[in-house]
């Protein structure tokens, strides 16, 4: 049976025509002029009038007949509807099933599949076809809460309380609010997508598989006015970055949770009051939730200031009346996933991050924040204009699951649908037969009519048409809650928080509260315990206070009542002894205030002492122990200085390490020491940091208030003394250490003993002019590394390992010996170069040094034959043009300043670099090392320079070949050179005159780009950058010139 069928002949009479001749015969029409008139078979129309069809007035089409007539099937659509009121809607399959029941329980023939015990997928289509009324749409998920709450006496209450202020204060549009949040995540839900037909498995790329949520508090007015919305991130510190993209004039700040809370709503109201200019000339209302955080003292007293009304919803009922959730929400949801994937389209490979979803917000903000959804969202709940009878009675449908049992007949049907009766539940037989429905279906008189009297038949209703709704109730009964959950908290209505009543109730309750905990906090914490008898404080006590684990305890007498006092801990400078006492211990586990609070509640100990009194115990502890530690250092000085005169500089060795606050790199704070190798006494330390608490809280104020900023920074002193990786703390501490030592002690550390860190040494070796600092091994260090190589060896050498070779226990053996050998014969030096070339062997591989020698050969004998060629080639050309003097001319004069150039750098730079190779250092001094460096330099950039003579030259002679013997004279060349050899000088000078230094590498003397920054860049621009774009440009212009 086809679903919709389509007739395709004109065979026989309609429906229409058939009804229309009946009519006729009513009106007494006879038989033969009606069917004459109507066309329409005289038999039929017999037959039609007489009763002996199925359905009179309908014609059949030679197809099957449906299963259920009009008035069945309209009961089935009526407990649909009844099921979906109460949120208990059924799903295709469910109505499938249920027609199947229904007609096992009715008797009625059926062509349904009795294996599944379902209808059909054709007649569900039918059914839906037939009945338009009904449609599949996805519902939207709603709690039990919400189901069960929304009720008339609800919605009542908060209009009586919402139109007596709205009354009382004549709001226009422009002043009345709807403040919400919502939140958003980084990974979202892809829309729906064109995919290959039958697939099952579609995908759609996203950032991850579980996302953050951000919070975003907005709010809109009834004149479609929004305030710009308020992010609120899960992290712990801020950054403008997560600001990026956001919409103009919207706020951010970050929680542990992501969540608002009441710090948080104050900041918004705050926000609020800037944009629209809120006072108590201009006053606003504002609907919103019913959550705590709206609800605290701090912010009805500023709402109260700013003249601000806050009206709350009913609880469980914002699904219905907010207007943000009515039309604002999902539409900035589904506007929101949509740029989110175009966003992950344009930056393939990139997830969707906090610094991004600001940018992608505002892309769906932009385009739903429009007129229509702030009007349409007032007007739907009924805030704006004001409409109590917005909502009818089948809204409040579901929350009639609590409700006492209704009798059937008291149940409202929909206004669209015919009424019908429905009963109270009767016992019917589980199979009603099909000869008692067939004899109660339609009753026909046996007389027949008169041909003229055209009287139709009379038809009876019969029994099972009048039990549908209950049988229907029966296999699909309407859901009840039952049992209950019990509430041990009142529930909550919508109020007016601004109201003096409520603001009465709210500082009662604060203050019962506050008054609850000190009860508990001083009976629990303060019973004392002593032999079997307890020591009891009064219940209410305030005499008797305690700070921390200080106590001052009054003790009651059983017998006498006699009273009195002791304490705790004893008293020092104002401050109890064991509170100073617990700082410490704190601060040297590198714990605050928190760890005080965890420490006490773990042990069951009072509450600790406020944060502010903490800062001033720590600040105090802080001052003390740096003048202890001070005082220490410069005790150990003069212990080494003792027999040494006042003003002479003693030099010593020192061990230097340093620490971290954390193990890894990412460490914020870390301290170096220097510690005596005579008397094993620290000498120095330097703490660093790579933050300072409060520059970060302080940096919203240079924001909002630049003076107030600047005032304050005057009288900070800045904890952030360190700037860069938490791995250079080390090196840059061992620098200032170092530095600071002749001034501050008279001492120069000349041996450093460290742990083998080469970047700390090579830090501090040049810090005393003029003297070298020398480094020491630490042995245990020395004999640790000797053991790592071993193993590396084992490793790469497999036929090393295996029983009888270089087993781990062997290694640990070999490692101890080493370390005993040379400690016990640290005097003998056979012993120590012995050892030190053993420690090497362990270093490098044999293999590997052989190959560095041989390299080491290669590179000596290609530097020789670069030396010998260049010599002998530049001595050539000089002695050729300087002989012959037809060579003279003004294009070989540039050459040769050229070769005498390159001669004179080859003979200077290249001997040094071939030492240097073979040495693996500079051997020297100083002063050679300047004088070569400044040789070097000078020589190179007299050639780079000359090389660019030469291509100007050469582009004058293809350019203007004419005039080019007028221009380059022998005696304008010679200038030429000399000012090219002038200007080599002045930019190579400048080192030894104290602009930049030069260094000893591992091949020549070269610029130390770490001291001569600019020098470095002033030579980079002169000698590289712009000889190079002249050698381009020129060459290029020739190419062209002669293409």
């Amino acid at each position: 049976m086809v679903r919709n069928y389509v007739r395709k002949t004109q065979r026989g009479a309609t429906n229409d025509r058939i009804k229309s001749a009946l009519e006729a015969m009513e009106m007494g029409c006879s038989l033969k002029n009606v069917a004459s008139e109507f066309s329409i078979n005289r038999k039929t129309l017999q037959r039609h009038r007489d009763g002996k069809v199925k359905v009179v007035g309908g014609l059949s089409l030679g197809g099957k007949s449906p299963v259920f007539s009009k008035d069945f099937e309209l009961n089935i659509v009526t407990q649909v509807q009844i099921m979906e009121r109460a949120l208990f809607g059924l799903t295709t399959i469910d109505i499938r099933r249920l027609a199947y029941d229904f007609a096992k329980q009715m008797g009625i023939e059926n062509p349904f599949n009795n294996e599944s015990k379902m209808a059909g997928k054709d007649w569900l289509q039918g059914f839906m076809s037939c009945n338009p009324q009904l449609s599949i749409q996805t519902p939207q998920a709603t709690s039990v809460s919400r189901a069960v709450g929304f009720k008339k006496p609800k919605l009542n209450q908060f209009f009586s309380v919402y139109k007596s202020l709205f009354g009382e204060r004549k709001f226009l549009a422009k002043q009345l609010w709807n403040m919400d949040k919502t939140g958003i995540t980084n990974v979202h839900k892809p829309g729906k997508i064109s995919a290959t037909k039958g697939k099952r498995h579609v995908s759609k790329i996203t950032s991850g598989e579980r996302g953050a949520t951000v919070t975003v508090v907005c709010a809109m007015s009834a004149s479609s006015i929004y305030v710009p919305p308020l992010f609120i991130f899960p992290r712990k510190r801020m950054t403008d970055r997560l600001a990026f993209g956001a919409p103009s004039g919207s706020i951010v700040r970050v929680s542990s949770s992501g969540w608002t809370d009441s710090s948080l709503f104050i900041e918004w109201l705050t926000h609020f009051v800037t944009v629209t200019h809120a006072s108590k000339n201009n006053e606003q209302l504002i609907v919103l939730d019913g959550h705590h955080s709206h609800k605290t003292l701090e912010a009805i007293n500023f709402c109260r200031n700013n003249g601000i009304h806050l009206i709350t919803l009913p609880p469980h009922c914002t699904h219905k009346m907010q207007p943000l959730d009515r039309t604002f929400f999902k539409p900035l949801k589904v506007g929101y996933n949509t740029a989110a994937s175009n966003w992950m389209l344009l930056h393939q490979g990139r997830r969707i991050s906090f610094f991004d979803m600001a940018g992608i917000f505002t892309t769906a903000y932009n385009f739903t924040a429009n007129i229509d959804k702030a009007i349409n969202g007032f007007r739907c709940s009924g805030l704006y204009p004001i409409n109590e009878l917005v909502f009818n009675d089948e809204a409040f449908d579901a929350a009639l699951l609590t409700d006492e049992a209704i009798p059937l007949e008291s149940c409202q049907q929909s206004s669209d649908l015919p009424s019908i009766p429905l009963v109270a539940p009767i016992q019917l037989p589980d199979v009603i037969s099909t000869a008692t429905v067939a004899s109660k279906i339609k009753t026909v008189t046996k007389e027949p009519a008169q041909s003229n009297d055209a009287v139709l038949p009379v038809v009876d209703e019969h029994l099972g048409l009048k039990s549908a709704p209950n049988i229907l109730e029966k296999i699909s009964p309407r859901p009840k809650i039952t049992v209950l959950r019990q509430r041990k908290r009142k529930t909550e209505s919508a109020e007016n928080l601004t109201s003096s009543p409520f603001k009465k109730r709210l500082e009662e309750h604060e203050n019962n509260v506050k008054e609850k905990q000190q009860e508990a906090i001083l009976r629990k914490k303060l019973h004392l315990i002593r032999g079997k008898r307890p020591l009891i404080l009064p219940k209410i006590c305030k005499k008797y206070l305690y700070l921390f684990m200080h106590l001052n305890v009054c003790r009651i007498c059983y017998n006498c009542k006699y009273e009195s006092e002791f304490y705790t801990s004893k008293q020092c400078n104002r401050t109890y002894d064991i509170n100073c006492r617990t700082v410490y211990a704190m601060r040297s586990l590198g714990q605050g205030h928190s760890g005080i609070e965890k420490f006490t509640t773990l042990m069951n100990m009072p509450q600790p002492m406020t944060q502010i009194n903490y800062d001033k115990l720590a600040v105090k502890i802080g001052a003390v122990t740096q003048k202890v530690a001070e005082d220490t250092m410069f005790d150990a000085v003069a212990e080494l200085r003792k027999h040494t005169a006042n003003d002479d500089v003693y030099y010593i060795g020192v061990s230097c390490d340093g620490t971290w606050q954390k193990i890894d790199f990412s460490s914020l704070n870390g301290v170096f020491s220097a510690l005596s190798m005579d008397t094993g006494k620290v000498l120095d330390v330097e703490p660093m940091c790579r933050f300072c608490k409060g520059c970060f809280l302080k940096k919203d104020l240079l924001k909002t208030n630049p003076a107030a900023y600047a005032q304050w920074k005057n009288s900070h002193i800045c904890k952030n003394n360190y700037k860069g990786s938490a791995s250079g703390m080390e090196s840059t501490g061992a620098k200032r250490v170092f530095l600071r030592s002749t001034d501050k002690y008279k001492l120069r550390y000349v041996n450093y003993l460290g742990d083998g860190d080469s970047k700390s040494f090579i830090n501090v070796i040049d810090t005393y002019l003029g003297i070298q600092v020398n480094n020491l091994e630490c042995m245990g260090h020395y004999q640790k590394r000797v053991g790592s190589r071993l193993r590396n060896l084992k490793k790469r050498e497999k036929s090393l390992d295996g029983r009888s070779c270089l087993t781990d226990a062997v290694i640990d053996r070999l490692q101890n010996f080493f370390g005993i050998a040379v400690r016990q014969n640290t005097g003998n030096l056979a012993i120590k170069e012995k050892s030190e070339k053993l420690q090497k062997m362990a270093f490098i591989d044999q293999s590997k040094a052989k190959d560095s020698v041989s390299i080491m050969g290669i590179k000596s004998s290609y530097l020789s034959a670069c030396f010998l060629i260049s010599v002998v080639s530049n001595t050539m050309v000089i002695i050729a043009i300087l002989k012959t003097r037809k060579l003279q001319t003004a294009s070989n004069l540039f050459v040769l300043n050229l070769a005498v150039s390159d001669l004179l750098f080859t003979i200077c730079g290249i001997p040094t670099i071939i030492m240097t190779t073979i040495a693996k250092k500079w051997l020297l001094g100083e002063f050679v090392c300047d004088a070569v460096g400044f040789l070097n330099s000078l020589f190179c950039t007299t050639s780079i320079w000359t090389l660019v003579m030469i291509s100007i030259n050469r582009y004058f002679n293809v350019a203007k070949a004419k005039k080019v013997k007028t221009m380059y004279t022998q005696r304008r060349v010679l200038i030429i050179n000399a000012a090219v050899w002038m200007f080599s000088v002045f930019s190579s000078i400048p080192p030894l005159l104290g602009w930049g230094e030069f260094k000893a590498g591992t091949n020549f003397c070269t610029i130390n780009g770490k001291k001569s920054i600019s020098y470095s860049f002033f030579l980079g621009l002169i000698v590289y950058l712009v000889p190079f774009i002249f050698l381009s440009g020129l060459y290029t212009c020739i190419f062209f010139i002669l293409h």
